[in-house]
């Protein structure tokens, strides 16, 4: 096949289309018998192949006998099949789009229907899958963590908390005092300025780092020292646990301090 057949075939038409055009280009006019000839297409095929290339602007018939056939000009060839791909593609992407939405909703009531998954996330996958629940976040937000890892994920979270402040998403956080040392209170401070932002602090150890995503989704990370992506992260929806979870999160945050021990800007 040469090049000039796959750029017609590229532009939409069929092989036999594009050998039939090509044969009559190269010709002031020829009869069914001619292209049949030149072209190695039987006259079988060629007869339902012009009626297409006449409906595709591609052609033109001259009434004789017998009849003959003529290409169009070119340029206006590839001007009018260019159009043609692009109504086809437009088609095309409208249908797609509504396949997409049409799946999508599905997807989301089917997920809706299902709860009480418990799903451990790889490490890697952890800060992405955290992200997720922060973007579907409306309402909510409660986390416990340590400063440290809190001020880790400020960093890498930041457009997502902007985000999700502006959402008037409300944020309950948590946050370890580490006993004896000073650090950069610099984050805490600026998620404290945030309307929708309240921060406390306890002064002893917090062996867990979990997030509770609108009452309905907790996170539960396995090693709540290890770094943002260095650790394996509990996710889950069953409602017995999320009620677990958000009692301790009430308790501590009314056993938390509104200032930090420690603070230092």
């Amino acid at each position: 096949m040469d090049d000039d057949t796959k750029t017609l075939m590229a532009l939409g038409l069929t092989l036999v289309q594009a050998k039939t055009y090509l044969t009559l280009a190269s010709a002031e006019a020829l009869t069914i018998k001619e292209i049949s000839k030149a072209s190695g297409i039987p006259r079988t095929d060629l007869y339902r192949t012009m009626t297409d290339l006449k409906e595709f602007s591609l052609i033109e018939k001259i009434i004789g006998n017998p009849n003959k056939y003529k290409a169009t000009p070119i340029r206006q060839t590839i001007k009018q099949l260019i159009k043609n791909k692009k109504k086809e593609t437009n088609e095309i992407t409208k249908k797609a789009t509504k396949l997409a939405n049409k799946l999508e909703k599905k997807t989301i009531k089917e997920t809706q229907n299902i709860q009480n998954r418990f799903i451990l996330i790889p490490s890697k996958r952890t800060p992405i899958k955290i992200a997720e629940s922060i973007d579907r976040s409306n309402k909510t937000i409660d986390l416990i963590v340590s400063l440290q890892r809190f001020s880790r994920g400020f960093d890498v979270f930041f457009e997502k908390l902007e985000r999700s402040w502006k959402k008037k998403v409300k944020w309950r956080i948590i946050l370890e005092i580490p006993p004896g040392k000073t650090y950069s209170y610099s984050n805490v401070n600026i998620c404290q300025r945030q309307a929708t932002c309240e921060v406390r602090f306890l002064p002893s150890p917090i062996n867990t780092a979990t997030g509770i995503y609108d009452q309905k989704e907790v996170f539960i990370i396995e090693n709540p020292k290890a770094g943002l992506a260095d650790s394996p992260a509990l996710w889950t929806d069953n409602r017995s646990l999320i009620s677990l979870v958000k009692d301790y999160f009430e308790f501590l945050w009314i056993t938390s301090l509104k200032e930090p021990k420690y603070a230092k800007d």
